[in-house]
């Protein structure tokens, strides 16, 4: 972590520091730089494993343009920038952003973390811009890559969504299912019209689209499952080629395209909340190359496929089965919520 380099330097001498490296690998340690770097070792190890050209599909799929050379660390000079976080007065007059976080089983890891990361390093900076808070209709939810995590309210508490000022909803394998649950769809139809913002990453905006809160809104969703989103939700605007999307009465509506995208739109968030210099900053201690140009998405060619009719058939055969085995199951009075083999986005 660049920052802190020169400490590091002078306390563990006998280490061979790389201040110039975004990642080292030396023997069986692999070290990288701050926080983002640790994404492109991640595929550096892909790589070394499987071969450049999965490492480079992962990279794509996740639409997140990874550093390929470890020698050139664009942010190696962190440790002598002045790090004072200036808050204008009128951003420190807004007060807190009570964000409200849905999660349900099988979420996207990314999707989350990546935005969460921002509003956290912006909190580091002052604390008490942005609040957290954390939903599901269990304690504990799987995400789509295995580990679990326990929310902080357990149960669809209209009470809880009343409190939100940004209700996020992010993608994962796990939305195919939601999106055809009508217990999940009206809370989250209710949430989003109480609150006074409503953020989607990567597939979140299929559900939120799911639950109607989304007719004649311009958004968009990761490219890699736009054909199914804007097939099987056709009263949505959908945009193809956007970083993210923001729309709606006040701008309310902000989506994101797929999974780390989600970073650049919640540093977008920060910049309107608090101001750019200030997400800049942020997005400079966390060592990730901000895209600020919501337009501005290069994945948008080479990820959406072709709407072709075995795609559509594909579709309709999924969706149609899943839902009348909630129908079913619903009728017999068992459990609605199913476990659900999709791709991951």
């Amino acid at each position: 972590y660049k920052i802190d380099f020169p400490d590091l330097v002078k306390h563990f001498p006998a280490v061979h520091w790389e201040r110039e490296a975004r990642w080292c690998v030396d023997g069986k340690f692999y070290t990288s730089s701050g926080v983002s770097a640790g994404m492109d070792l991640a595929t550096f190890i892909v790589s070394e494993m499987f071969g450049p050209d999965k490492a480079a599909r992962v990279a794509q799929n996740i639409e997140y343009r990874a550093t390929v050379d470890p020698s050139k660390d664009p942010f190696c000079d962190n440790a002598s920038i002045d790090w004072t976080f200036r808050l204008p007065a009128e951003a420190a007059a807004k007060g807190t952003l009570r964000i409200g976080l849905v999660l349900f089983d099988d979420f996207e890891l990314l999707d989350v973390f990546g935005p969460l990361e921002m509003f956290a390093v912006a909190n580091r900076f002052h604390p008490g811009l942005f609040s957290l808070t954390t939903i599901a209709e269990e304690a504990n939810v799987k995400s789509s890559k295995g580990p679990r995590f326990k929310v902080d309210v357990v149960g669809l508490s209209e009470d809880w969504a009343a409190q939100v000022d940004l209700l996020f909803v992010p993608g994962g394998a796990g939305t195919r299912r939601e999106s055809v649950r009508p217990a999940m769809l009206q809370w989250l139809a209710n949430a989003a019209a109480q609150a006074d913002q409503v953020m989607t990453v990567c597939t979140g905006s299929f559900l939120l689209a799911a639950a109607g809160a989304l007719d004649g809104i311009r958004a968009t969703s990761n490219k890699l499952a736009f054909r199914m989103v804007e097939r099987m939700q056709p009263a949505v605007n959908w945009v193809p080629e956007a970083r993210w999307v923001q729309d709606g009465p006040h701008g309310r509506f902000l989506t994101s395209s797929g999974v780390a995208a989600g970073m650049d739109m919640a540093l977008a968030i920060i910049a309107d909340r608090v101001g750019e210099a200030q997400a800049s900053q942020v997005a400079l201690r966390v060592e990730y190359s901000w895209n600020q140009d919501a337009t501005a998405d290069e994945f948008a060619a080479s990820n959406i496929g072709p709407d072709n009719w075995q795609a559509r058939l594909r579709t309709d055969v999924v969706v149609g089965t899943l839902r009348g085995i909630l129908r079913v199951r619903s009728l017999l009075g068992w459990d609605t919520r199913l476990s659900v083999l999709a791709p991951d986005m």
